[in-house]
This record gives structure tokens, sequence and C-alpha cells, in this order.
């Protein structure tokens, strides 16, 4: 039976897609630019997450700070353990860390038995669960998050052999895409479905952009398998993904009438033809900003949609993150993988007129992709054209105000935090 928990200062809007057949818990965040990992949630499952409050098992140590408790189904013995997502108090770390509390039958109550570290950082982008990933029928515990580059982690832990009193886990394979991390699942025969026999490991894969390539649409796609003998996931071999393969799967998705796919896709910085206008739109923040020169205008994206009049585009209805009253419409069209169309206009505000076409005349054009600087704002995109350093003094480290709020300065990125909520930008 799946078992369903959520972070109490995240709102759940989705459920992984392919859900494992054996997992017995998961943890459903917001995605992060560029990365897809939900559909959306069903009314029933948004019913019974409605009513999930889970608490502690075990005090946490002074030194952690919590951000999540998961009861799942590691081992067969009853009750159920936890395992707490946490980040270090004094900022040593920004990274997500796991505290697994085991039931001990002597004393009839929970204990922190194991502890780990995973490549995420990002609160808001992870997913974890349990599966059985090496097929001998023992539950591995798999993180699937972000990092401050923006790039994919993929971590998995498997129950270890120790003299350690409670369960114990190590890590069998961690690393970081800055495109996908994926574990392919593939189908068990019937022997291992009716617990007859143990099953086939399923592989490991992640996939970048190549480095060597000219081309930015080139990638590479690393295949892990699983080896008993070293106890550990092992390259296994690398193949090339042809740019041109990339391009037609993407504008193949374009046309699909998706707008998350169509978000996704327009998301990051472009740059005005023959201006240094700069459009930034981010699918994480659901902003839009419009940048030239000193001059930065900043939008939250009210509602979008997309149609397929005259080829497929998007619309979105903004509303100025300053003065409310201004809301704009803005419609995007995709001419090829690197550059699109923009206009924008907002209702008329003199009488008979029904649009206001002033702010098309200086923001309306065809804006090209800036490629390699995925991760930056407007104003660091600006600055970085112009050979600019915006602040040359380094500021790194945990700072706690009175009112019990934080902020992580870990370079290029600023984490702030309170009780309710985790913002990061940069």
């Amino acid at each position: 039976m799946l078992a369903i928990a959520t972070l109490a200062s995240c709102r759940p809007p989705a459920v992984p897609l392919d859900t494992p057949r054996e997992q017995s818990g998961v943890i459903i965040p917001v995605a992060a630019n560029g990365i897809e990992l939900f559909a959306p949630i069903s009314e029933e499952e948004s019913g019974y997450l409605d009513d999930v409050e889970l608490t502690p098992r075990v005090d946490i140590p002074e030194q952690y700070i919590s951000h999540g408790y998961f009861d799942l189904v590691l081992d067969f013995d009853a009750p159920e353990e936890q395992i707490i997502a946490f980040k270090f108090r004094d900022g040593q770390d920004d990274r997500i860390g796991l505290l697994l509390a085991d039931y001990d039958p002597l004393r009839d109550g929970y204990f922190i038995s194991w502890q780990g570290l995973t490549m995420a950082t990002s609160l808001k982008t992870f997913v974890l669960y349990t599966e059985d990933i090496t097929g001998d029928r023992q539950q591995e515990i798999v993180f699937i998050g972000t990092n401050n580059s923006g790039e994919q982690t993929l971590d998995i832990f498997k129950q270890a052999q120790s003299n350690a009193y409670g369960l114990q886990y190590r890590s069998i394979i961690s690393i970081e895409a800055d495109i996908e991390a994926i574990v392919n699942v593939v189908e068990r025969n019937e022997f291992y479905n009716n617990g007859e026999r143990n099953g086939a490991a399923y592989t490991i894969s992640s996939v970048n952009q190549d480095l060597e390539s000219e081309n930015p649409l080139d990638m590479v796609r690393s295949v892990y398998t699983w080896r008993p003998g070293e106890g550990r996931y092992l390259l296994s071999y690398t193949e090339n993904i042809p740019g041109s393969q990339v391009e037609e799967d993407q504008l193949a998705e374009l046309s699909s009438g998706n707008a998350d796919d169509y978000l996704r896709f327009i998301s990051g910085p472009w740059i005005k033809e023959g201006s240094d206008q700069l459009l930034y739109i981010s699918q994480i923040t659901s902003s839009v900003q419009l940048a030239f020169a000193e001059n930065q205008q900043s939008y939250l994206i009210m509602e979008n949609w997309i149609s397929s009049r005259n080829g497929w585009r998007m619309s979105m209805n903004l509303r100025n993150e300053n003065l409310s009253h201004v809301r704009p419409r803005l419609t995007i069209t995709v001419r090829d993988l690197n550059s699109l169309e923009m206009s924008i206009t907002r209702p008329g505000i003199r009488a008979g007129v029904d649009f206001d076409f002033t702010m098309n005349e200086i923001w309306g054009g065809v804006y090209t992709r800036l490629l390699n600087t995925e991760g930056l704002n407007a104003p660091e995109v600006m600055s970085s054209r112009e050979n600019k350093v915006l602040y040359p003094y380094g500021v790194n480290g945990l700072y706690r105000s009175d009112n019990n709020w934080e902020m992580f300065f870990s370079a290029p990125l600023i984490t702030f935090r309170t009780q309710d909520e985790e913002r990061s930008g940069g």
C-alpha cells in the first residue's frame, strides 16, 4: 500500500510519474525549472494529503533543522520506520541530510540509528521514496532533488550489514546531472513477483550537455549498472545523443498542447535582436522580468495558456509586482529552438481604446536565447554581458535574525528560510 507524506511548508501540487510499484513512501514538493517529476494530483489524493500531519518520532538534535517527516516501511518488522529530512543549523553544509528513526522494542520507543547526506540542496524540489532497486527484495532509499547549480541529483542508499544496533544504510550511487538523472524501471518476471527468486537490478542513467561539442544541444548519456561484488553502482558505458535528435524531440513537445512543457521550454534568459533588452521567464517563481540598462520590471504570471491558431503560442496574464494595477498580457510564439517572438499589451486606459500598445513598441520583437547563463536573473545576465562584477566580496555561511529567520549564503545563491517557507535565488 502506497503511503504518501508531505512537507507541511510545501503545498503538494503533484504526484510522481511512473510510481514505483513497491515504494512505501513519497514526498511531493514543487519541481524546479527544467525538471519534470510530476503528474497532476487527483482529488482523492489531494483529500488524503490534507489529512496527513506527521510529527517526529525522536528528539531532533540541536545542530539540525528538520524539514519533513516520512513514515516508511523499510524492513519486515512492525511498526514503521521514519525518515527525517534536515539541514545543518550552523550552515557548515547546505545539503539535505536524512535521519533514520528506527523502533527499539526493548525500550518501546524510537531512536536515531543512521544518518546520511544527499547531493541535493533545494527543499522545494525533491522526491523521496523506497523501492527494491537492486532486485534483492530489500527496500532502497531513493532521493531525487536539485542542487544550488540547478542540476538534478540522485542518491540511493542501501541497507548495510553492521554491528551497530538498528537499521543502517550506505550510499550505493550519488550523481548530479545538468539535464536529468533517472532510475530505469523495468518489468520483472513472474518468479520475482511471486516471491520465488530475486529480480534484475534497475540501471541508472544521467544525461548531461556534451561540453566537448560546439553544438549546445549535443548530449552525453551515462549508464550505471549494479555490481554486487563491489556493492555499488559503477559506470557501464556512455553514448552521445546528437543535437539534431534533441531538437526534433523538443519541438515535437511544443506541439503536444501541454502548457507546462511550453513554459519550461521558454524559461530562462532571452535578448532582443539588435538591442540589449532582456526577457527572463522563470517557471520556478512563475514570473517574468523585463530589463534594459537600469530599468527592470518584474511581473507575476497570474495565468497562462497555449493555443494553436497560426502556430502554437503561449499567452500569459501578468501582474506587476510593485504596481498591482499594471496587468499586461504577454504572448510568445516559438520560432525555433533558440528564438521566439514576443508581444506585450495592456488594457486601454483611454475611453474607446481596447488595448494600449505602448509597451509592445518598447519590448515587443524577436528574442534570442542566451546560452550558458542558466541560474542567472535578469540583472546578473546584463552584468555578465558587460563584464561587471555585481559584488566583489564573498559572503558565505548561515546568518540568523532575532525573528527566527535565516539566510544561507553559498555563492552564487542565497537561501532565505523561515519556519513556513524557503526561497533561493542569485
